[in-house]
């Protein structure tokens, strides 16, 4: 579990990636060896999966995003998910539970480019049938930080009640 100087960690480090140790250390208010001893703490324990870059994949020419559920065929994960790690296009998969057996999160630069990738999901050896849904807009980016601020304690428990 993490605390408060772990959400404010954490806060920091998502509103700017590129800061340093000292800098952290000046706005938080607490050592340099502090700062460095959490950062490793939360590194170790696998909650801080490192300091990637948030892109825009519509600035790189893939302004489609899509949802292809896949079904496949009996016991072919091991076949099916090495296939699409080696699409690019296919930029997250999920096993899942109900309907389907994985889905994925893809990016076309076109809906002609969605039927290629769909297309060449659907030859892969182990896919049964998939079943794809086109994002009109996103609403929500994918986002950790107000989870983590409101299990560290930073903000007050949400009005509705927690799911």
């Amino acid at each position: 579990m993490i605390d408060a100087l772990d959400g404010k960690l954490i806060t920091a480090l998502s509103e700017t990636p590129r800061i340093g140790i000292q800098e952290l250390s000046n706005r938080l208010g607490i050592t340099r060896a502090t700062v460095y001893s959490r950062l490793e703490k939360l590194e170790a324990s696998g909650l801080l999966r490192g300091f990637g870059s948030d892109i825009d994949v519509s600035l790189l020419g893939y302004g489609v995003t899509a949802f292809i559920t896949i079904e496949l065929e009996q016991g072919r994960f091991n076949d099916v998910v090495p296939a699409l790690d080696a699409m690019p296009q296919v930029v997250e998969a999920h096993a899942m539970a109900g309907e389907g057996d994985i889905i994925c999160r893809v990016a076309a630069r076109s809906n002609d480019h969605l039927m290629e990738i769909v297309q060449a999901i659907l030859s892969t050896p182990g896919v049964r049938r998939s079943r794809t849904a086109i994002s009109l807009e996103q609403f929500i980016r994918h986002r950790t930080l107000p989870l983590v601020q409101h299990v560290s304690g930073m903000e007050p428990a949400p009005a509705q009640p927690e799911v």
